[in-house]
């Protein structure tokens, strides 16, 4: 296992991608997320999301994700696609905001809409406990941003 760049090491700038703006995150907002970790929050693009969800709420979404400091690209992988399945249901569009979102009344409704379509199940259940995760973090990202 390679141990982790300092994160002086890290390159803040990324690369412009033609079909796409560059991310609005740097790698020194998250000291203790891992290079690969904080390079998979960082180039993830969503495919549930419309372009409208993407545009209004993708680079909150990377932040409270980084915020849970996760310790392994699967994790943020987990933690990305979780919350986007759930923004891209529950989020009607225009004028949304993570914040407005991701409420403890939506998760819990959400969850129970997802256990009556599809059944209890352990992923099920590991989602719910993502989104709580991220919904008390953002709570305390919002609290201290403003």
């Amino acid at each position: 296992m390679v141990a982790n760049a300092p994160t002086a090491a890290r390159a803040t700038v990324r690369p412009m991608n033609s079909h796409r703006t560059p991310s609005p995150l740097s790698a020194s907002e998250f000291p203790q997320v891992p290079d690969r970790a904080f390079a998979k929050v960082d180039t993830y693009r969503p495919r549930l999301l419309t372009d409208e969800q993407s545009r209004l709420m993708l680079a909150d979404i990377k932040r409270v994700v980084l915020r849970c400091d996760p310790r392994s690209p699967e994790v943020a992988g987990n933690l990305l696609s979780t919350l986007c399945k759930f923004v891209a249901d529950t989020a009607p569009g225009a004028g949304c905001s993570l914040p407005s979102v991701l409420t403890d009344a939506k998760v819990k409704s959400w969850v129970s809409s997802r256990k009556l379509r599809d059944g209890e199940s352990r992923s099920l259940t590991e989602e719910a406990v993502r989104l709580r995760r991220l919904r008390l973090l953002l709570g305390v990202v919002v609290a201290i941003d403003l």
